[in-house]
């Protein structure tokens, strides 16, 4: 999550609409007020990123663990990690 900073994860809609990504700090300490984010719409917006990379199917280790995506209730931000960026830069 871009607001609390806690990880955000999946949990279905009632009457089988899909999914959100919820912030842990929402949903279990009732701490933090980031909007829910649309599931199917973040992994859409994810597939394209990974496009871009030549790596939509198989998801190279190299670019997963590099991968940042922050959502701050307003905008899904998906970019490298800048501290895995000069990790790779300083090898």
């Amino acid at each position: 999550c871009g607001k609390c900073g806690e990880r955000m994860y999946a949990v279905k809609r009632s009457g089988n609409r899909g999914f959100d990504y919820i912030c842990r700090g929402k949903r279990k300490k009732k701490a933090c007020i980031c909007k829910n984010l649309n599931g199917n719409r973040a992994d859409e917006q994810i597939k394209m990123y990974l496009r871009e990379k030549n790596d939509l199917f198989f998801m190279k280790k190299e670019v997963r663990d590099r991968l940042a995506i922050v959502w701050d209730g307003d905008e899904l931000k998906i970019s490298e990690s800048a501290e895995k960026k000069s990790e790779r830069n300083q090898s």
